[in-house]
């Protein structure tokens, strides 16, 4: 009784906690003009929380079924329109920014009086950070560039509108090919990737090639390792080229740790302590190497193709949907024996698609052993051809480097996942 005596008060002060959050970005960002000339401050965002919790109290407690609210927004839609010409037209600023913020702000005091406290807190949150970083984000849409614009927007119409129109049953005769699953690991995929090659963008020219590596091999640990050791004989840094393909390589274990992760976590359990005492092992024996380095590589432009475009997407799909198919049809005919030197020979190309497999046929009834062992054979056969193209492509120097880190990461592993 006494919580439910309380609870209005209660939302009045969340209302006003909100207004008072977005109030001070706002007001720290006007700090610098004058009390007067702004169109709303930290007081009027206060305020505006305030009277949208007030209506919605006296609308709530009185049946007028949201007129109040309703009459009290196009007043002050009308007051801040009326301050925005008056501001526009005095300092010539275009911009309706606080404006929009301060309308918002009178929502965001509305909605704890209808039970959604949690839902106005982490909206308030989320609007607060994206006004204090608009100088950044300004900054990052100056650098994208169209096609990586279009990739994202291509991207999008996979995951958003493509995604919930494919079947969610399988259509092929071996019960396998089941459009809707294989849509999301695509998209799983090339969201990992998304993320990788915008940091290594954006990230890259400030803090140097280890950045570049480490995130590049989200998109690709081959495609950078092969980059980076051909540089080998343009700059002659091998022990800086070979830290920087090893964090490569460690990203891989990462980024497939966090695949099963998310796909399943009771086959997880089993490959946790391979996979991630491998990424351990390839990132310290980074460190040592760059702590050794005589000859520092500040910034590498590593060729990495846009990993959401259209075209990428369905080239993986592809691929994913044809080692399914033929993880299963091993399967039939040569049982679970079969998927170790299939894992082996697939790893040595893309890691991906036979991982995804086997965790899809683990779901299906596999055994934990076979699919975790499967998957580990591919990210050992995966992780040893990285060191022969590094030797290839770079060199002897570059090459005793890489193969010596990537033979004991995969024996470490081997042996954990051995003993577990």
């Amino acid at each position: 009784m006494q919580t439910t005596a309380y609870a209005p008060l209660m939302q009045l002060g969340l209302s006003l906690l909100l207004g008072l959050l977005i109030g001070s970005e706002r007001g720290w960002q006007e700090r610098e003009q004058s009390d007067g000339r702004r169109v709303a401050g930290l007081r009027t965002f206060i305020l505006f929380a305030a009277l949208g919790g007030v209506s919605a109290l006296l609308d709530s407690q009185n049946g007028f079924n949201g007129l109040l609210m309703g009459f009290v927004f196009l007043g002050l839609c009308a007051l801040v329109i009326a301050a925005h010409i008056i501001s526009a037209a005095s300092d010539n600023d275009l911009g309706i920014t606080t404006a929009a913020s301060a309308l918002l702000t009178y929502w965001l005091g509305v909605m704890p009086h209808f039970a959604l406290s949690l839902e106005a807190s982490s909206l308030a949150v989320v609007i607060t950070l994206l006004l204090h970083y608009k100088q950044t984000i300004h900054r990052w849409l100056k650098q994208l560039q169209s096609p990586e614009l279009r990739g994202m927007l291509q991207f999008l119409v996979i995951a958003v509108v493509l995604l919930p129109l494919l079947p969610a049953r399988t259509i092929d005769p071996w019960q396998t090919i089941n459009p809707a699953k294989i849509g999301w690991l695509v998209v799983l995929i090339s969201g990992l990737g998304m993320l990788g090659y915008f940091a290594t963008r954006w990230l890259s020219a400030r803090f140097g090639i280890l950045m570049t590596s480490f995130f590049g091999g989200l998109v690709s640990s081959t495609a950078v390792t092969v980059s980076l050791a051909r540089m080998q004989h343009r700059w002659q840094a091998a022990t800086t080229l070979s830290a920087a393909i090893l964090l490569a390589c460690g990203m891989m274990y990462l980024r497939l740790a966090i695949i099963v992760a998310l796909l399943t976590p009771t086959l997880f359990e089993l490959l946790a302590a391979p996979l991630l005492c491998a990424a351990l092992l390839l990132l310290l024996w980074a460190i040592w190497l760059w702590r050794r380095q005589q000859s520092p590589i500040q910034t590498v432009d590593l060729p990495l193709r846009n990993p959401f475009e259209l075209g990428k997407a369905l080239q993986f799909a592809a691929l994913l949907t044809s080692v399914l198919v033929i993880v299963t049809l091993t399967k039939m005919w040569l049982g679970d024996a079969g998927l170790y030197p299939l894992a082996v020979l697939s790893g040595l190309t893309d890691v991906d698609a036979i991982s995804l497999s086997l965790v899809e046929q683990y779901q299906q009834g596999l055994s934990r052993k076979v699919a975790s062992l499967g998957i580990l054979l591919a990210a050992t056969s995966n992780t040893l051809i990285k060191g022969v193209l590094a030797w290839v492509a770079g060199g002897r120097a570059i090459g005793i480097h890489c193969l010596s880190a990537c033979a004991t990461a995969v024996a470490m592993s081997v042996l954990l996942a051995w003993l577990s």
